[in-house]
């Protein structure tokens, strides 16, 4: 992903993701970093709806072959394969019978960056 300007590793603490908006400044903070909003944006909401467990971090490996920027949904790909290799990580069985709390939710927005919104306000 270098030919697109992105960095190919990024390195982030768990500690930071405690808000929607300290989500999109890290995401923000430099350009090359802009693709891991898919991966924060999952991790942070996992972090969101079970605090009790996800109170480590992670190490992820990310490979696609999907091409970047042609309508396939390799974004949506990217947070789904995240968010259930996490879950499952933590020992989270996600699923209808487990659903999230109401008062967060996960909303892609138009430039196809994540917007989440949160009930919980904390510094960024």
């Amino acid at each position: 992903m270098a030919e697109l300007g992105w960095d190919e590793q990024a390195v982030f603490s768990l500690d930071v993701l405690t808000n929607d908006e300290c989500v999109r400044q890290l995401v923000n903070s430099a350009p090359g970093i802009r693709w891991t909003a898919h991966v924060l944006g999952a991790m942070f909401l996992l972090q969101e709806w079970f605090p009790d467990r996800v109170t480590r971090g992670v190490n992820i490996y990310l490979k696609s072959e999907a091409p970047v920027g042609v309508g396939v949904g390799s974004s949506a790909a990217l947070e789904v394969a995240v968010m259930k290799t996490a879950a499952y990580a933590y020992g989270i069985e996600l699923g209808a019978s487990s659903s999230p709390p109401r008062a967060s939710g996960w909303r892609p927005s138009s430039e196809n960056r994540p917007t989440v919104s949160s009930t919980r306000q904390r510094a960024c």
